[in-house]
């Protein structure tokens, strides 16, 4: 486990945080609302001198519908146990673990990445031996992975020092 209280205090910020945002935030956490189709129709509406007021009388009711029906298909409400996370293990993965599944992450949906063939094999040794004997501890590079594989994740936790290759 790590010693650091700092990098305990931050992992445990930062992954709150972003199971908030995907979760009970959700619908804030968006680059658009749901409304935003007529919230700008709305804006352009106010003035009919400008030129963009009649393009945007050309946006029928149909459209928007269709625009804010497609968004409820996208946005679904999401709980902890939904998310889907892939994250950089290093020698001891279960350290994340658990702070994840502490925070109601299903483990079944937490992908754990090792490229390094030596910190990969000191992973396993320590998952095996640790309450999450059946992670999925993956050794690849999580880039190269994700050229492959059609798997896709709600959250990418990226925890380490030093610079992206």
């Amino acid at each position: 486990m790590y010693k650091e209280e700092n990098k305990n205090i931050a992992r445990k910020s930062v992954l709150k945080a972003a199971i908030e945002a995907l979760t009970l935030c959700r619908k804030d956490s968006t680059l658009a609302p749901k409304d935003y189709i007529r919230k700008v129709k709305a804006f352009y509406r106010k003035d009919e001198s400008d030129p963009r007021a009649f393009i945007v009388d050309e946006l029928s009711e149909e459209t928007i519908i269709r625009w804010e029906e497609f968004y409820d298909s996208v946005i679904q409400d999401r709980t902890a146990r939904s998310i889907k996370v892939a994250y950089l293990s290093g020698p001891n993965p279960e350290n994340d673990l658990t702070e994840m599944t502490d925070m109601g992450l299903l483990p079944e949906n937490i992908w754990a990445f090792e490229s390094d063939a030596k910190i990969y094999n000191e992973a396993v040794i320590s998952a095996l031996s640790s309450k999450f004997p059946f992670i999925k501890l993956i050794k690849a590079n999580v880039g190269d992975f994700f050229e492959v594989s059609p798997q896709k994740f709600d959250l990418i936790y990226l925890d380490f020092c030093g610079p992206l290759p």
